[in-house]
């Protein structure tokens, strides 16, 4: 029979020994700061992949395929917020588990596969709440496993991104975002929300499958010259690689958002943002 001391003793030692595992796996621990260090550029384009969905019946992973070899080809540092499968379980909405073309693992390795190539170009991975099914359901965070696997950066729901282009700086914040809604103006308030407390140049979502942009002007004083002058917050909405056609939206006759992801070029000798979709 165990005595209770030596019970304790043992319960102690094996939390000393995950926390010193989780310690020295620093791959696994959230950043909140993402620093992209391109001072030698005149300006800079970054891709912002979401919501591929791969596994999904409805994927159109031709275009996926696309934008991968884009970013390839053009040497260009990326970011992806999440939802990057489709990890349908048997407690998600609808015949999803039925629907997936492949299973969890299928998806998981197939992604690994397509980022391969790219991954030292990748910034850093976010999951989405497709990701963290498995995680609610299991604890596996099925996100941190890939990016471990393809030694990228791990996020947890939001981080900050400082961006040195030639000489400008810009801050901006990603997520994978929560909002249900399903209207133009109910996703441009959602894109909205966070730029009443993150204080970034620009501030990117996913989630919400469409491609939308918005910006908001505000004044500030500067005190070194005592003069007022603008600055503009790019709200970037991400679209999705899912077709409309025998979908959940097409049921619940949700409007069809416009596929693609977030092409934003960085000026490096102004304080310039464009904002594209591709």
């Amino acid at each position: 029979m165990i005595k209770t001391a030596d019970k304790y003793k043992s319960n102690v030692e094996h939390k000393k020994n995950w926390q010193g595992t989780l310690q020295q796996d620093n791959i696994l621990k959230p950043t909140r700061v993402i620093v992209w260090d391109y001072r030698d550029k005149k300006y800079l384009e970054t891709f912002w992949f979401s919501d591929v969905h791969l596994g999904h019946h409805a994927c159109d992973e031709c275009m996926f395929l696309d934008n991968v070899k884009f970013v390839k080809d053009r040497k260009i540092p990326c970011a992806d917020l999440g939802d990057l499968i489709e990890n349908a379980t048997r407690d998600s909405v609808g015949a999803g588990v039925y629907e997936q073309e492949e299973i969890a693992q299928q998806q998981l390795e197939r992604a690994i596969e397509i980022y391969e190539p790219i991954s030292k170009q990748i910034k850093v991975m976010q999951p989405g709440n497709h990701e963290m099914r498995t995680m609610n359901k299991s604890g596996i965070n099925l996100t941190r496993i890939m990016a471990r696997m393809l030694k990228v950066p791990y996020a947890g729901a939001g981080v900050m991104h400082y961006l040195l282009v030639g000489n400008q700086r810009y801050t901006g914040y990603s997520h994978h975002g929560g909002s249900g809604a399903t209207t133009v103006g109910g996703k441009l308030n959602a894109i909205k929300r966070p730029a009443g407390f993150i204080d970034a140049d620009f501030i990117i979502s996913g989630h919400l499958h469409d491609c939308l942009y918005n910006s908001m002007d505000s004044f500030y004083l500067d005190k070194r010259d005592k003069t007022v002058k603008k600055r503009t917050k790019h709200l970037i909405q991400n679209g999705a690689y899912l077709d409309w056609w025998n979908t959940y939206g097409q049921v619940k006759a949700y409007e069809p958002g416009t596929k693609g992801n977030a092409l934003l070029i960085f000026d490096g000798n102004k304080k310039d943002i464009k904002v594209n979709f591709r």
